[in-house]
């Protein structure tokens, strides 16, 4: 099965786990509930913050792009301008029915371990009937896309607001993405 390994050093752990944490304290203090169909305790959830979080910086890491450390801007970008990073053991990536127009980035590991990229996906070609799921009947279906059914290879990662679709996994890694002058980080 196709996947690439990202290592993060203690620091970059260290600084997404601190990422994680500020999103689940700011969740928790406005009172938003989890966006997981299964029932898990309220205090799991920081755990699955920070994985997601050492997952997006992974993934940032791989392509050479900057890792914004937002807190709970949903809805937007986690990587560059168009790629949505989806953390899960599962062998499935998750896509939500209101993802619009970004990519969708397939990353599993752990904080011990290291994470994996498994491929991508536009979140309009992942919308079909037979990936829908709606886990325990809670009313939240997403579409669940089987890693084999990832592109194998790096998304094209809009990084300043242009059209990236002729960078390659050869040319992604030697590139250092610092924020546009008029970037406000929403």
């Amino acid at each position: 099965m196709y996947s690439i390994e990202i290592q993060l050093t203690e620091q970059e752990l260290i600084v997404a786990c601190q990422t994680g944490l500020m999103r689940y304290v700011e969740s928790i203090t406005n009172n938003r509930k989890p966006n997981f169909s299964h029932n898990r305790n309220i205090d799991e959830m920081l755990l699955f913050d920070q994985q997601g979080c050492c997952a997006e910086m992974a993934f940032a890491k791989m392509v050479g792009v900057y890792f914004g450390h937002t807190i709970n801007t949903f809805h937007t970008a986690d990587v560059g301008r168009n790629i949505e990073v989806r953390f899960s053991n599962m062998n499935s990536c998750k896509v939500r029915p209101n993802d619009k127009d970004v990519y969708v980035a397939c990353m599993s590991g752990s904080l011990k371990e290291g994470f994996c990229y498994h491929g991508y996906i536009h979140c309009e070609d992942a919308k079909r009937d037979e990936w829908s799921k709606d886990f325990n009947n809670k009313g939240r279906p997403a579409y669940f896309v089987p890693r084999d059914n990832l592109i194998h290879e790096y998304p094209p990662v809009d990084i300043d607001g242009a059209d990236s679709q002729t960078q390659t996994s050869d040319t992604l890694g030697q590139q250092n993405w610092f924020p546009p002058a008029d970037w406000t980080g929403e």
